[in-house]
């Protein structure tokens, strides 16, 4: 199987749970943004997240939903040319730690 088969076969919707209950759907290419959840997604990788299609991350809602609207921000400007957005207006400064961390855990 090749593949761009592979690829049609896979749902197009991801469920990322935060660690209070909150989910957050996105398109399976925004989530595939980030490099932990896209292994985890893999048919061969092993993980019960490839069965499910869905990802808990370990951080509270705000936090999740913060790094989904990074996710989505990441996959509609890449390959665009010229200035971008700021993305960092949209940061809280108390929030900025917490996102730190789980920008350093999911590899965004």
């Amino acid at each position: 199987m090749d593949a761009s088969t592979n690829e049609s076969e896979q749902p197009k919707w991801v469920r990322i749970t935060s660690k209070d209950g909150w989910s957050f759907i996105v398109e399976r290419k925004v989530a595939l943004g980030s490099q932990t959840l896209a292994d985890a997604l893999k048919d061969d990788g092993g993980f019960a997240e490839s069965q499910t299609n869905s990802c808990p991350v370990n951080e509270r809602a705000a936090v999740t939903e913060k790094v989904v609207e990074y996710l989505v921000y990441k996959s509609q400007w890449s390959g665009q040319k010229g200035p971008l957005p700021d993305f960092i207006n949209r940061i809280q400064p108390p929030m900025a730690l917490e996102l730190m961390m789980a920008a350093d855990y999911l590899q965004l």
